[in-house]
């Protein structure tokens, strides 16, 4: 056994949905800048400055609503999004979904937007999206969110509203205005 001076972290894991096994974690990939709204709100010019990449350490993975260490004097704390990913037996990604959410001072209250759900062909129509978005909302409500919605890309077709509506969602009407 080493003699370490400072006992290293443990291993970081992330459970694996309908097994008791675990999927090590070796660090974290991130892409900053991403979001304009973001980029605006942290004093950065998103018309000037491309979004950049960067990673994060493994023991910086929160899992299942654990306590995210911070420092004591912090006045800002801003948490990006939650990915939620499907995995056959293989531990092959087939599917994921991203959960945005923040405080919006209108609503009152934390507002979240489900940015994309994706499914790989070969696994669609066998339950993973429904479950992947149950998990979704069930971290919705963990987070006291007061509205859920779901972007949609395009016109969505009959088969992606018939899906939303049996999980629970109704089509809403809002106006998208997108800089040209």
């Amino acid at each position: 056994m080493t003699d370490y001076v400072v006992p290293p972290p443990a291993i970081s894991a992330v459970p694996i949905m309908g097994s008791s096994q675990l999927f090590p974690v070796r660090r974290i990939f991130c892409v900053g800048r991403n979001y304009a709204e973001h980029a605006i709100e942290m004093g950065s010019d998103p018309t000037r400055e491309p979004p950049f990449y960067f990673t994060k350490p493994a023991d910086a993975l929160v899992i299942n609503d654990g306590d995210m260490p911070y420092p004591s004097m912090s006045k800002s704390l801003h948490y990006e999004m939650e990915l939620v990913v499907a995995a056959d037996a293989l531990d092959k990604a087939v599917g994921f979904i991203s959960l945005s959410h923040r405080p919006i001072l209108k609503l009152g209250g934390r507002s979240g937007v489900i940015d994309e759900v994706l499914v790989t062909k070969a696994w669609r129509r066998r339950g993973v999206g429904r479950e992947l978005l149950k998990k979704v909302v069930e971290r919705a409500k963990v987070l006291s969110v007061k509205r859920l919605e779901v972007q949609s890309h395009g016109a969505p077709d009959e088969g992606l509203l018939a899906f939303f509506k049996a999980c629970g969602f109704e089509l809403a009407s809002a106006g998208v205005f997108r800089l040209k």
